[in-house]
């Protein structure tokens, strides 16, 4: 802390590089510095769930980023990546400045000299579909306290350091909580991302049926195909919410991805254990996606494959079934 002559005060609240800039080497040398451990809490905000960024309380400061501070130095500029690695050897968020990127959440960038991102102690988040809207939004599982890798990837070569997460001294959980909320999050996490893939794979069909449809300008085609469209666009309904404007899903009814997703916001807390209200809405919801499936499977088994008959019949070829 240095206070100056006015009515004012800074604080540097993490000076860890500048204790490692003996080690660093030259300065044409790529360094990951080593991290202080991270504290699983949320600081700058009265929300911990919130998708909004934290708040900013006083006018006249800012709060410390909260998560795990990784710095670097690049000697000049340069495509980087980064990635962390939990105690199973999962790689569990991957960031990278390579404009390719796409996976939400995981660009970020780069300059020559040091370089920082705050890792927000979150697993990569299920990807949705863009169109679609969904109460709070998406955000990964918070990571269980432990000892994690990190890797930064420049020019083919991988730097590696350690990196702790502490639990919040503040709640004293078990560690068997913060498994139990992981492995039930995972859970959630797993049907949420197949139903998302499940909608994603019936579009694709549909839209194939669709041109499948014109190409024949086939009687019996078009009456097969319609009877397949319309039961993959009734399943997609009972699935999604596709006509909700916004993220507050009022006028129109919520949909199975919704509950899904509330479920994960519910639990996704950092202070760590499931509820048994947790527990109930999975047991009823998850039967539920299982049932779907079932008809999906079903649509784009046998129905599908007997359009196909009828569609080669024609020497007109297939309707694929994305993986």
């Amino acid at each position: 802390m240095a206070a100056t002559g006015g009515r004012a005060f800074w604080i540097l609240d993490d000076i860890t590089p500048l204790r490692q800039i003996d080690q660093r080497g030259t300065e044409s040398a790529v360094y990951l510095f080593q991290p202080r451990p991270a504290i699983r809490t949320v600081l700058g905000s009265a929300d911990p769930l919130t998708s909004e960024p934290p708040r900013d309380w006083s006018p006249q400061g800012e709060n410390p980023p909260s998560g795990a501070v990784l710095d670097f130095f690049l000697p000049q500029q340069m495509t980087a990546s980064l990635e962390i690695v939990n105690p199973e050897g999962m790689v569990v968020r991957r960031f990278s400045s390579e404009a390719s990127s796409r996976v939400p959440g995981s660009a970020f960038k780069v300059k020559p000299g040091m370089n920082r991102l705050v890792w927000d102690l979150r697993y990569q988040a299920v990807t949705g579909i863009p169109e679609v809207r969904v109460f709070r939004g998406m955000r990964g599982r918070l990571a269980v306290p432990g000892k994690y890798q990190v890797h930064l990837i420049v020019a083919g070569r991988t730097y590696s350091v350690s990196l702790e997460v502490h639990p919040d001294p503040r709640i004293g959980a078990a560690p068997e909580k913060y498994v139990e909320q992981d492995q039930f999050l995972s859970r959630v996490e797993h049907d949420l991302s197949e139903l998302y893939q499940a909608v994603l794979r019936l579009r694709s069909v549909r839209e194939q049926i669709e041109a499948a449809k014109k190409r024949a300008a086939d009687p019996a085609v078009e009456k097969a195909g319609a009877d397949i469209i319309a039961k993959l666009t009734k399943l997609e309904d009972e699935l999604i919410q596709t006509k909700a404007v916004d993220i507050h899903v009022i006028a129109e009814p919520a949909r199975l991805d919704s509950h899904f997703n509330f479920l994960h916001y519910a639990a996704n807390s950092w202070e760590p254990g499931i509820t048994e209200g947790d527990r109930t809405v999975y047991a009823d919801i998850s039967p539920e996606w299982a049932a779907y499936k079932a008809q999906l499977d079903q649509i784009l088994g046998d129905e599908l494959s007997a359009f196909n008959k009828l569609y080669a019949a024609r020497g007109l070829g297939a309707v694929i079934v994305p993986k």
